[in-house]
């Protein structure tokens, strides 16, 4: 019904800024947390309703795009700049508690998406364009608007992942109990 919103090569913008990079970077952090066992379905149960607010911003925005005319570079330049915003916006909601490292890592990333839209020899392989007035309009409110569902989402995460580390500590604690 909806063509795909990404070139293949402006794909490589999100997935190199909102999780290579970053990831390795990141991971050369040290840790002192001990695993806590349930991880996966703490993980999914961020990374499936985040997925579903961006697919839906994402999909919002091509719908209430495609009747004003604009061309399919300007939809798909708008596509990339807001997954990659909201992509970095996760990664940063990823990262609390923010420490200097972090911050650094998560503004190298910003830093590195202006750079890729502002230099021509970049906006050219990655066949960028300006998305336009009234591109620009939408996807700024739906990147406002994804960023604010993330972080309710967020926010019902943090509970949730508050009472299993509750559940797993107590079962844990009841285990070593009976021994």
């Amino acid at each position: 019904m909806l063509e795909f919103p990404f070139l293949p090569r402006q794909l490589s913008i999100t997935d190199g800024l909102t999780i290579g990079i970053p990831a390795f970077f990141l991971a050369l952090m040290p840790n002192t947390q001990r695993y806590v066992p349930g991880f996966l379905r703490r993980s999914l149960s961020f990374a499936i309703p985040a997925g579903l607010i961006i697919a839906g911003g994402l999909t919002a925005y091509t719908l209430l795009l495609r009747p004003l005319g604009v061309d399919e570079e300007q939809l798909k330049t708008g596509s990339t700049i807001i997954l990659a915003v909201v992509g970095i916006w996760v990664l940063t909601v990823l990262s609390r508690p923010l420490n200097r490292y972090k911050v650094l890592v998560i503004g190298a990333m910003f830093v590195a998406l202006v750079v890729i839209f502002t230099v021509p020899v970049s906006t050219e392989f990655f066949q960028l364009v300006d998305p336009g007035e009234e591109a620009a309009i939408l996807l700024t409110i739906v990147i406002v608007v994804v960023i604010a569902a993330i972080e309710v989402v967020r926010l019902f995460h943090r509970r949730f992942v508050a009472r299993a580390l509750v559940a797993a500590q107590t079962g844990a604690a009841s285990a070593a109990a009976r021994k």
